[in-house]
């Protein structure tokens, strides 16, 4: 039977108030407290030698690598690493803790679409974060709900971006199709070479879904939906309006098919960091020539309508 004791061997002591909490692929997550520095913090056990892994070799350059860029993104704004314990079959990250992620708020608090403020807290916290990141030449790769990670402090609500183990560097030109299906870019689901403006598609996936309640193929997209829309040459995202002006554009830039004519970062960043941006009016629409003709063709559009079924009743 499966035990901690076991895989932190010589660590035990230093742990108490183990809990296990999720598994991955090749990954078992605890939320654990420090003994010795007096800190709750989450255990992220990773098996060195996988059974299913059929490249070994890349398996162990790609643990050295989540360990190498967490390190490197450590900041206020991402889920740092405190330290990287080892035994002969085991890698042990202790990372911060963080008691929620915003997949989960929203799936018990609904939707963020009747909280502009804190949606807006949101998208600038994680913007912050990939501008770290960026700067750093790196890809998170796994941009999604699950990915951001929520507590409270002294009553404020603290945002991080977290989960390096599908990250990579821009500089190695990576063309594998890695990630989550539904948040990934066209061009990872067409299996071509991609940069890091492939970040900034699943960002817009996030950010529509913590927005609306779900991603923007609707509440229940296949893999053949997603293929069907991605794919296509057309190079038409029709989405459903926010009736945020600024809102509505971001997405729009942001869902570009074509990572050549998507939103860049720098664009990102100015468009997201302008104090007009959430403004219900459009008076900086209407300023910027570029930005008000894409609004203008965003009210032409006609809006997607989804049929939402409500969860039956359970006793």
């Amino acid at each position: 039977m499966f035990k901690i004791s076991q895989i932190l061997e010589q660590y035990i002591k230093e742990y108490k108030d183990i809990i296990f909490e999720e598994e991955s692929n090749n990954s078992k997550i605890f939320s654990a407290f420090n003994i010795t520095n007096q800190r709750r913090c989450i255990l992220k056990v990773i098996n060195k030698i996988d059974k299913n892994c059929k490249d070994y070799t890349s398996f162990q350059r790609q643990i050295k690598r989540e360990e190498e860029i967490t390190t490197l993104c450590q900041s206020e704004y991402t889920i740092n690493l405190y330290k990287k314990l080892e035994t002969n079959e085991y890698i042990i990250f202790e990372l911060e803790y963080f008691d929620n992620t915003i997949f989960k708020y929203i799936q018990n608090n609904g939707p963020l679409n009747g909280d502009l403020d804190f949606f807006k807290h949101i998208v600038h916290q994680i913007a912050n974060a990939l501008k770290i990141i960026h700067q750093k030449g790196i890809m998170h790769r796994d941009i999604k709900p699950q990915n951001i990670f929520l507590k409270i402090i002294n009553g404020e609500n603290k945002i991080k971006l977290g989960n390096f183990s599908c990250s990579n560097f821009v500089k190695d030109n990576p063309s594998e199709p890695i990630g989550t299906f539904i948040y990934s870019s066209p061009e990872i689901i067409s299996e071509t070479e991609y940069n890091e403006k492939s970040d900034l598609w699943s960002l817009g996936i996030t950010l529509f879904e913590i927005f609306f309640g779900y991603p923007p193929y609707g509440p229940e997209p296949t893999p053949d939906i997603i293929k069907n829309i991605v794919l296509d040459d057309k190079n038409n995202f029709i989405i459903k309006k926010t009736n945020i002006p600024t809102l509505d554009i971001l997405f729009k830039r942001l869902l570009v098919i074509n990572p050549d004519i998507r939103m860049s970062y720098n664009e990102f960043f100015n468009y997201v960091f302008s104090q007009d941006f959430m403004k219900k009016d459009v008076i900086y629409v209407n300023n910027n020539k570029i930005y008000k003709k894409i609004y203008v063709n965003i009210l032409k559009e006609p809006e997607v309508k989804f049929k939402l079924e409500k969860p039956e009743k359970t006793d």
